[in-house]
C-alpha cells in the first residue's frame, strides 16, 4: 500500500464500511 493520503482515506473508508 502506497503512502498516499488518498490511499489511506480509501483504506479507512473501506474498513469503516466493512464494520
Amino acid at each position: 500500500i502506497p503512502s498516499n493520503p488518498l490511499a489511506l482515506i480509501q483504506s479507512k473508508f473501506l474498513s469503516s464500511k466493512s464494520k
